[in-house]
């Protein structure tokens, strides 16, 4: 089978498979693309750290994807996969130099799909009951990326504008969903941090 007809067969696979040989590169190199982490003071840290970034770049090309799909056919969206694929590799070696951004990017992204998604269903009759546990998780993955970056809030509220005017159902479910993860969030954050800042307190003490 060639390179071409199995891009074709399968578009997205061939593309995340581009886009590993590229990270593995960055995960073994010793300079990392300089990356700026030294790979001999703490290899197991410095390989840890480009893991975490490979995955969460994997799964934004994967979204990025299948948003485009929606909207245009698969050799489009497998071209603007392939512009990820390649501009976005880890805060350092891509337009998104903010960690933050870049770590947040594949929640919202993965949000934002499932919204579309439904409201193409509903739009084509295909699906004229709302799915809520759609929304519900929608607004979850979207309250965990605003917790990573907060300014992703600012992607969340038109989202949930446009929603209460085309489905003000959608809209109650989705707000809840991410309503609930937030406040747990921020429970658990704050219960870790003044955990751990008596114990630092009693120790000094």
């Amino acid at each position: 089978m060639s390179i071409t007809s199995l891009k074709n067969r399968h578009p997205l696979a061939t593309l995340l498979l581009t886009a590993l040989a590229i990270r593995l590169l960055c995960l073994f190199l010793p300079d990392g693309f300089s990356d700026g982490v030294s790979y001999t003071k703490n290899l197991s840290g410095v390989l840890i750290h480009r893991l975490f970034y490979m995955i969460t770049s994997l799964f934004t090309i994967a979204f990025t994807y299948r948003m485009s799909e929606l909207f245009s056919s698969k050799r489009t969206a497998w071209n603007i996969g392939a512009v990820v694929a390649f501009c976005l590799i880890r805060p350092n070696l891509s337009f998104v130099t903010d960690p933050c951004v870049f770590t947040s990017l594949p929640f919202m992204l993965y949000g934002c799909l499932i919204v579309l998604r439904q409201e193409m269903l509903r739009q084509a009759s295909l699906n004229g009951n709302i799915h809520r546990t759609s929304f519900i998780i929608a607004g979850m993955v979207m309250a965990v990326g605003v917790a990573v970056w907060l300014n992703a809030c600012l992607i969340v509220l038109p989202i949930l504008l446009i929603l209460i005017f085309r489905s003000k159902k959608s809209a109650l479910f989705m707000a809840a969903g991410f309503t609930v993860t937030a406040v747990i969030i921020f429970a658990a954050t704050y219960f870790i941090a003044h955990t751990t800042t008596y114990k630092i307190l009693d120790n000094l003490l």
